[in-house]
C-alpha cells in the first residue's frame, strides 16, 4: 500500500468536515435532518459517506500527482537518460599473471566488455552474478615485490637517481618480472625483453591511505625516474618527463555505466564518483619503453620524486598498497529477456529477463524490442516513442507508422513469502513495464503476437551480497580457467536511483528533486558564481546532494566540509596544435575542510570537480581550478582547461 494514500486521505477527509461544518452553520435545519454534520456529533451513515468520499479522492489525487511524475520521468529519460536507473554493483578485481615461457613476452589482454561471474551461485535461483569489465586488462609477467615511502631528501639522494634540490620526499615501486616457475624466485629473465609501454596501477588498502598517495602524485609531484642496477650493482636511472603519469577513470572508454551523448561528460564523472570512487583511484605510467628497452635486469624501481613530504605514509606503504593488472567491473550485462505475449485488454507489459528466477535479474535498461507476427519469419522493430528521425529511418520506418513503446519503472512488489516471513533484501530493486503505442502501419496493419526484448540487466540484491559470503567475491572469466581473479575493492551493494532514494538531498519529495534535475540542464559554473562565497558553496552542495547518498553520515559530513567556492575572471594562454593563445576563462576556488574529509582527503574530490567545471566552460574559454583547505592553504592548482567543447 502506497504510504501517500492515507496522507491524501487524512487531507481530504479534514477537507470535507470542515465544509460540512460551514454548511451547518449556513443551514442548521437541513444540516439536523441529516443528523448532524459536525465530526464529533456526526450520523455514522453520514461519516460513512464521508470517508468513503475522501477515500476516492485521495485517490485521484495520487493519479493527478502520478501524472506530473510521469511526464517529468519521460522528460528526463530523454534528456538525462541513466540518472534515473538503479546504481549497481560495482567492484575492482585483479588478475594474477602467470610467468608463461621465455619467448612470451607480449601483452594478453582481457578487452573491455569481458563477462566475469562468481563462482557462488544463488541457492535459490542457482544464478551466478555477472560483470562487465569497464577497463581492459594488459597482462605481463610482472609483479610488485615491495614498495616504500622515502620520508627524506637524504633517502631520496642515496637512490641515487638524480633527484633535484627540491625534493623532499618520494616513493618507490620495485615491479620484477616473474620467472618461468610462475613466482619471482624463479630463473630471472630481462624485463627489457617485455614489450612494456604503458603501466596501469591501482591503490589499495585504506582510504585515507590511498588518497594520500594520491594527493602526493598528483599534487607534489615534481619527477619521475625509471632505476635499475646494472651487472656490476651499480644504480643507474632514466628519467621520465612529468606527463608520463596520468589519472585514470576520467576517460569515455573507462565508463561504469553506458555512455550517452545526452548526457554531460562531468555529471557522468560527478555519478560515477559517488558510484565507486575506487575507479579513479590510480595511476597510468607511460613512455616505458624507452626507459626499459635493451635492459638485462629483471626487475627495476619506479622512483616517483615529491615536493613535499607525508609523515603518515612512511610506516604504511607496502607492496601491498598498490594493484597491477586491476580494473572495475559492474554489475550489468546484456541479456534476451523471456518473450512477452501480448494478451488482449492489457496495456502494460512486465518485461521479465528470466521466469525461473524472477528475483535473480533486474531489467535497467531496454536495448532493442522486436513485434513479433503470426506466420513471420522475420519481427518488426519497435522503436522508443521519442526515438530521434534517424533511428526511425535506420529502421526503415516512417515517423508516425513505426511501431513504439514506452517503459514505466515501479518499485517491485514483495513476493508473498517475503511478506510471509517479514523479511525482504536491504535493496529491492525494481520492474520494468512497456506500452505500445503506433498505428502499425509498416507492419501491414498486423497485431504483434510477442514482444523479444533485449535489456541491460543486474542480479538485483544477490551482486551485493557477494562481499557478505564467504569466498563470494572470488570470480572467474568464463572461458579460461587459468587466469586467476581476485576482488579488491567490493561488490557494493545496489541502491536505487537518487530520485527513489529515501532520505536523499535532505528529505526532498520526489516531485523537488525531479524539478532540480531539470533545472540542470541549463546548468554552467555561472551558477556557481556568487559574490559570497558561502552561496557559492550552497550552490554546489545542492549539486553534489543529487548525486550523493546522503543516509549516509560520513558523505553528508564530506558535503558540509565544502564551505566556500569562488569564481574570478582571469587571463591565460593556451596551448593548442598551432601554437599558444590568449583567453579569458574562470577561476574557480573551492575551500574544503580536512577535518570533515578525514579518512577520504580532498584531492580526489578536486580531481572529479575539476573536469565537472571543465565540461562546463563555454566556448573559447576555460576554467581553472584551485583547491584549498584552511589549515594546508593551497592543495591543488590545476593547468587551465578547455573542457569537451572545441577553441575556435
Amino acid at each position: 500500500m502506497n504510504p501517500a494514500l492515507l496522507a491524501a486521505f487524512e487531507e481530504e477527509l479534514a477537507i470535507l468536515y470542515e465544509r460540512a461544518e460551514e454548511f451547518a452553520a449556513d443551514f442548521p435545519g437541513v444540516a439536523e435532518r441529516l443528523g448532524g454534520l459536525k465530526r464529533d456529533m456526526a450520523d455514522p451513515g453520514i461519516k460513512a459517506l464521508l470517508e468513503g468520499a475522501a477515500f476516492m479522492a485521495a485517490r485521484v489525487q495520487l493519479q493527478l500527482d502520478a501524472e506530473f511524475s510521469t511526464f517529468t520521468t519521460e522528460f528526463l529519460d530523454q534528456l538525462l537518460p541513466g540518472h534515473l536507473e538503479p546504481v549497481p554493483s560495482i567492484a575492482l578485481i585483479a588478475a594474477k599473471p602467470s610467468a608463461g615461457s621465455d619467448a612470451d613476452t607480449a601483452v594478453r589482454l582481457v578487452p573491455t566488455g569481458s563477462i566475469v561471474e562468481s563462482l557462488h551461485r544463488d541457492a535459490a535461483s542457482g544464478v551466478a552474478c555477472q560483470f562487465r569489465l569497464t577497463s581492459p586488462i594488459a597482462l605481463f609477467p610482472l609483479e610488485i615485490t615491495a614498495a616504500e615511502y622515502l620520508p627524506s631528501a637524504a633517502a631520496m639522494q642515496a637512490l641515487r637517481v638524480g633527484a633535484g634540490p627540491n625534493v623532499d620526499a618520494g616513493l618507490k615501486i620495485t615491479v620484477k618480472r616473474l620467472g618461468p616457475t610462475g613466482g619471482p624466485e624463479g630463473k630471472s629473465r630481462p624485463i627489457g625483453e617485455l614489450k612494456l609501454d604503458d603501466l596501469v596501477v591501482h591503490l589499495a588498502g585504506q582510504r585515507a591511505e590511498q588518497d594520500a598517495i594520491y594527493e602526493q602524485l598528483f599534487a607534489r609531484l615534481s619527477g619521475i625516474a625509471v632505476r635499475h642496477l646494472n651487472e656490476s650493482g651499480d644504480p643507474r636511472a632514466t628519467r621520465l618527463p612529468a606527463s608520463a603519469i596520468g589519472q585514470i577513470g576520467f576517460a569515455p572508454a573507462e565508463a561504469l555505466f553506458p555512455s550517452d551523448d545526452r548526457v554531460s561528460p562531468g555529471f557522468a564523472l560527478l555519478r560515477e564518483f559517488f558510484a565507486f570512487p575506487d575507479k579513479y583511484l590510480g595511476f597510468r605510467l607511460t613512455g616505458l619503453r624507452a626507459a626499459l628497452g635493451g635492459l638485462r635486469a629483471d626487475a627495476v624501481d619506479l622512483v616517483f620524486e615529491f615536493t613535499d613530504t607525508a609523515p603518515t605514509l612512511g610506516a604504511r606503504v607496502s607492496a601491498k598498497s598498490f594493484r597491477l593488472f586491476a580494473a572495475p567491473v559492474v554489475n550489468l550485462f546484456e541479456k534476451r529477456c523471456d518473450r512477452i505475449h501480448l494478451a488482449a485488454g492489457r496495456h502494460e507489459h512486465h518485461v521479465v529477463p528470466d521466469r525461473s528466477a524472477l528475483l535473480g535479474y533486474e531489467p535497467h535498461r531496454i536495448l532493442g524490442v522486436t513485434a513479433i507476427f503470426s506466420g513471420r519469419a522475420e519481427g518488426a522493430p519497435v522503436l522508443p516513442l521519442h526515438a530521434p528521425a534517424a533511428a526511425i529511418a535506420a529502421a526503415g520506418g516512417a515517423r508516425g507508422n513505426a511501431l513504439t513503446y514506452t517503459a514505466r519503472r515501479l518499485p517491485r512488489r514483495t513476493t508473498d513469502l517475503e511478506r510471509r516471513r517479514g523479511s525482504a533484501p536491504a535493496y529491492r530493486g525494481t520492474d520494468l513495464f512497456l506500452s505500445l503505442g503506433g498505428t502499425g502501419a509498416e507492419s501491414g496493419d498486423a497485431v504483434p503476437r510477442e514482444l523479444a526484448v533485449t535489456a541491460l540487466c543486474s542480479n538485483r540484491h544477490l551482486a551485493g551480497e557477494l562481499a557478505r559470503l564467504p569466498g563470494g567475491g572470488t570470480m572467474r572469466l568464463p572461458g579460461n580457467g587459468e587466469l586467476e581473479l581476485e576482488t579488491v575493492v567490493g561488490p557494493s551493494e545496489p541502491h536505487e536511483s537518487a530520485v527513489a532514494r529515501k532520505g536523499t538531498a535532505g528529505n526532498l519529495q520526489r516531485g523537488e528533486i525531479l524539478w532540480r534535475l531539470i533545472g540542470f540542464l541549463s546548468f554552467n559554473h555561472t551558477g556557481l558564481a556568487s559574490h559570497d562565497p558561502q552561496d557559492g558553496a550552497e550552490a554546489l552542495r545542492a549539486v553534489l546532494s543529487l548525486y550523493a547518498d546522503l543516509s549516509d553520515i560520513a558523505t553528508e559530513r564530506r558535503l558540509r566540509g565544502i564551505l566556500a567556492l569562488a569564481c574570478r575572471p582571469v587571463t591565460r594562454r593556451l596551448g593548442r596544435p598551432d601554437g599558444f593563445y590568449g583567453a579569458r576563462g574562470v577561476e574557480v576556488t573551492i575551500m574544503l575542510d580536512d577535518a570533515a574529509f578525514e579518512g577520504a582527503g580532498v584531492m580526489l574530490l578536486g580531481a572529479v570537480l575539476e573536469r565537472l567545471l571543465a565540461d562546463l566552460s563555454s566556448v573559447n574559454s576555460f576554467t581553472e581550478t584551485v583547491i584549498e583547505t584552511p589549515a594546508r592553504g593551497v592543495v591543488k592548482r590545476w593547468p587551465p582547461r578547455s573542457g569537451t567543447g572545441p577553441v575556435l
